[in-house]
């Protein structure tokens, strides 16, 4: 990992384009010009032309960043895209919020939908690596503060380990990395089926409801026999991967993840068609990656706050809201309308993280009329990979509508303290019919 990293205090972003610049004795690493459009950041890489992610509401530093990854990875540009989002709402966590009509998180659920050999996972192994330096630096502070507390007698609070990547871990074990860290986790995993199964797996235990709330932000409350009972206040957990297209359909397509908005809540990196490339001997530009991540490091320092909206950002979005609205009231089936009505939550989010990535340049703490703009062109992107990924989960078929036993299952998971009795005479079945649909 490079110098900079292991700095307890990083240099600020505007030091570090000045190092790059000097390095470079005047190449255009980072232009001298900040402004960002279409027209000064053309598009490099040919690949998933049909349907991409723009890039152009990102600062220059992003936008090449974006193009070195998938230029010498030889993977559509959407993946690292997606990558620089997570990685920065990852580095910040909980500290930054969007203060408006309702306060909203920079948390990002995301996953790349793209097949094998496709270089799905390289481009979030590199710029996650910043993160996971910082992990790598905590773990050890870590245990040197552990061996002084047990040399010490135990005595006091158990030191714990401050962290912001997971990857492969149990709702318990999950639950309680969230307690431990207030400014919340990262989880973090390739091939995030085994995830997903996961959260089926432990669904009579109510993982599904507590992973919508975790969504929302909502306070988890845990009540364990033996144990004392635990408060997450307004948890935080970013959900990043990549899976195959061939096994979407049975990941994502069981009923109690699709009739409840789980699945709505993903934004899918699904390019309309990947190339594959043939090996190319290119390296990553070691000054633009020591940039980034000092630009993580900075994010990660960042002490707590409220982001704003502008005036001019707001009718951006109370236009983009009715817009959906609209759509909604006409969309064909109920996964339509989740997938929409997700839409108008995760604007506001992908805008803050796309000004957050400013912050370090500018310092401004308000989301401005083109970082919502830019935010509204990329749901357009994630509407089109929702109804893809809706058609693959369906068969090609048209949504059904659920059974009551589906229904049931889903009602009672999301809510577990209904009456069974009472559910059963609105839907007209008795509650041994309930016991049988929840034994399914």
């Amino acid at each position: 990992m490079n110098e900079e990293i292991k700095k307890a205090a990083p240099v600020s972003v505007t030091e570090a384009v000045s190092m790059v610049l000097s390095r470079n004795k005047g190449s255009n690493i980072i232009a001298d010009n900040q402004e960002n459009t279409e027209e000064n950041c053309a598009e490099k890489i040919p690949l998933h032309r049909e349907y991409s992610l723009p890039i152009w509401g990102l600062p220059t530093y992003a936008q090449q960043v974006i193009n070195d990854v998938s230029e010498v990875r030889q993977c559509p540009r959407d993946f690292a895209t997606i990558a620089v989002m997570a990685a920065a709402s990852a580095a910040v966590g909980k500290r930054l919020i969007v203060s408006d009509k309702y306060d909203n998180s920079l948390m990002l659920w995301a996953i790349i939908v793209a097949p094998s050999g496709s270089a799905k996972s390289q481009p979030l192994n590199d710029l996650f690596a910043p993160l996971e330096a910082i992990d790598a630096r905590n773990y050890r502070d870590y245990r040197t503060k552990l061996k002084q507390w047990k040399d010490a007698g135990s005595d006091g609070d158990k030191p714990t380990y401050k962290q912001l990547l997971i990857s492969d871990t149990t709702p318990e074990a999950r639950n309680k990395v969230l307690a431990d860290n207030n400014n919340g986790v990262t989880l973090y995993r390739d091939e995030i089926a085994g995830m997903i199964e996961d959260v089926g797996r432990y669904n009579h235990s109510g993982e599904v409801a507590q992973m919508l709330s975790i969504f929302d932000a909502k306070n988890i409350v845990i009540n364990r026999k033996g144990d004392e009972p635990q408060l997450i206040e307004k948890p935080f957990l970013n959900v990043i991967g990549t899976i195959q297209p061939d096994i979407l359909a049975t990941t994502f397509g069981r009923p109690q993840l699709v009739n409840n908005g789980f699945v709505q809540r993903f934004l899918f990196v699904f390019p309309d068609s990947v190339e594959f490339a043939s090996y190319a001997d290119n390296k990553l530009n070691d000054t633009l990656h020591d940039l980034w991540a000092n630009v993580i490091l900075q994010l990660n320092e960042l002490p707590s706050g409220a982001m704003t909206i502008s005036p001019e950002a707001k009718k951006v979005y109370i236009d983009f809201f009715d817009e959906i609205q609209n759509q909604i009231a006409a969309a064909e089936n109920g996964y339509q309308q989740a997938a929409l009505a997700k839409l108008q939550i995760q604007v506001i989010r992908w805008a803050g993280i796309a000004q957050l990535l400013h912050i370090p340049l500018d310092g401004v703490m308000e989301i401005t009329p083109d970082a919502m703009r830019y935010a509204v062109e990329c749901m357009a992107y994630f509407q089109h990979t929702a109804e893809k990924v809706g058609e693959l989960i369906s068969g090609g078929q048209p949504q059904r509508k659920a059974t009551k036993g589906e229904l049931v299952r889903g009602l009672l998971n999301y809510y577990p303290e209904t009456n069974k009795a009472q559910l059963g005479q609105a839907i007209g079945v008795s509650r041994q019919a309930i016991n049988e649909f929840l034994k399914k």
